[in-house]
């Protein structure tokens, strides 16, 4: 591509819009909008990507906790069944301990 206008020569910024793809935009909406019209259209435009950042930064947020007390939940159950399951163990290495000592002892016989 031209040198000026080649990936390498800037950085992305939102939607993948870069300063010379801006430079155009700003250009055409120019030579459309007129301007006299062009500050309010873009006072218009940049309060709506505003509200826009604000309403995905607030579902980001709300997906980021929902997302932590599921974590939360889970772990808590995971700690709860490990419980259960130490206890399931014991009951049964107790089991195992009265076979052998019932095997032991002698029976009487009549």
């Amino acid at each position: 591509m031209i040198g000026f206008l080649s990936k390498a020569n800037y950085n992305y910024s939102m939607f993948n819009l870069g300063f010379p793809e801006l430079i155009v935009i700003g250009v055409v909406a120019l030579i459309f909008i007129g301007p006299k019209q062009l500050p309010e259209v873009a006072r218009v435009i940049a309060r709506t990507l505003n509200e826009f950042k604000n309403a995905t930064s607030d579902l980001t947020d709300s997906l980021k906790d929902v997302k932590n007390e599921t974590q939360k939940a889970f772990y808590e159950t995971e700690d709860s069944l490990q419980k259960h399951i130490h206890q399931v163990e014991s009951s049964v290495d107790d089991a195992k301990k009265e076979i052998k000592e019932d095997k032991k002892e002698p029976t009487h016989d009549s």
